[in-house]
């Protein structure tokens, strides 16, 4: 458990410190802005699965037993929190996490037009899934914690892109839904996550030592 702790310390200070301005401010003027996103989430997904491989080492105590309508449900919205965070990343996005600048005529199009932090919001409905389909308590630790870490950075991001661009041109392109259509690149994006989920899915019991398929009906 000792592991797990401070694999969850410091996954959030990872988190919590590079985004402050002074740090943020003197890595992008060394990586750019593009290098600075990109380098933070290898380091994010690296700290994950150091977080991940702790909670798997971690003892076992359950809170409620596993249930067949938990598992079903989690594949069955799996996808859409894949989708949600490969277009995050992979489509331009000032207002909120993206790896790519925005366009001189960015607007809000296809899903984001439904949703404005798909990456948090992607993530969010990952580690829920996670938490109810394990029921343990170092499941609801880790993934409850990551749940309410992602929910709780909307409005940090909000916070930061607002000072970064302006209240007043954060809250015009917020609204501004016609002038530019990346409908290809999230297609491309959105198929990039199903892909990467169905490896995933195929991975998982040599990852994790679970297979979220056998609760499937033969």
């Amino acid at each position: 458990m000792t592991t797990f702790i401070v694999a969850f310390v410091v996954f959030i200070v990872a988190h919590a410190l590079p985004p402050r301005p002074p740090i943020r401010g003197y890595l992008v003027a060394r990586l750019g802005e593009r290098g600075f996103q990109l380098a933070y989430s290898v380091a994010s997904l690296a700290l994950l699965g150091w977080l991940i491989l702790a909670a798997i080492a971690a003892p076992y105590v359950e809170l409620w037993p596993p249930a067949v309508w938990h598992m079903h449900l989690a594949l069955a919205l799996m996808p859409f929190a894949f989708v949600f965070m490969a277009v995050g990343f992979g489509v331009p996005n000032p207002l909120s996490i993206s790896l790519f600048p925005e366009p001189d005529n960015w607007s809000r199009s296809g899903l984001l037009t439904v949703i404005r932090h798909p990456v948090q919001v992607g993530l969010a409905l990952w580690a829920g899934l996670h938490a109810l389909a394990n029921g343990t308590l170092v499941s609801l630790l880790l993934f409850g914690g990551l749940a309410l870490f992602a929910i709780a950075g909307i409005p940090l991001v909000e916070r930061r892109r607002r000072r970064e661009i302006g209240a007043d041109a954060y809250a015009a392109i917020a609204h501004r839904r016609t002038a530019y259509n990346d409908a290809p690149r999230q297609a491309l994006a959105a198929v990039f996550g199903l892909v990467t989920m169905a490896v995933l899915l195929y991975l998982h019991p040599y990852l994790f030592g679970a297979d979220p398929l056998a609760w499937l009906p033969l």
